[in-house]
């Protein structure tokens, strides 16, 4: 004979809960870098065109210059002389396709914009004939290459 005369679907249904292995939560993955998105960008491009591997190359305006803000402003000044312009785009593809002389590709972690000298840098870029574009993942990245080596409009 059975002791769950009288139970109700609801009771059923708790006593069950009570003894069913609870799966864990995932851990929330951290969202990734600029760094981390360009890195694999990179990594992808050099596997998938190793004979254009030197072709794409970073442009380390970005990089932390060491010191306090005075020898910060005077390494940057410096550099500025060097040929270092603000707003450069973080990756240069120096290939031509298509229409366009190489390609400029800004790279920011989803839901980044571009600031104002990074668009002044490319709206100059793109005014002399080469293509910019703006990539927030690995994917978006993998996509517009594509596009550009199949001589699509950027």
């Amino acid at each position: 004979m059975s002791n769950f005369t009288g139970w109700t679907h609801d009771d059923v249904k708790a006593a069950q809960a009570k003894f069913t292995p609870q799966k864990k939560p995932k851990p929330k993955q951290k969202a990734q870098t600029e760094s981390q998105i360009q890195s694999a960008c990179v990594k992808w491009f050099r596997v998938k065109y190793p004979k254009l591997r030197l072709n794409l190359f970073s442009v380390p305006n970005g990089a932390m210059l060491a010191g306090d803000g005075k020898r910060r402003a005077m390494r940057w000044a410096i550099l500025e002389r060097e040929g270092a312009v603000a707003g450069a785009s973080d990756l240069f593809l120096s290939v031509p396709s298509g229409d366009y002389c190489g390609f400029y590709i800004e790279m920011k972690r989803p839901g980044q914009k571009r600031t104002e000298t990074q668009v002044a840098f490319q709206d100059a870029q793109q005014a002399v004939g080469y293509a910019v574009t703006v990539c927030t993942s690995m994917e978006a990245f993998t996509e517009v290459t594509s596009k550009y080596f199949n001589g699509e409009t950027i």
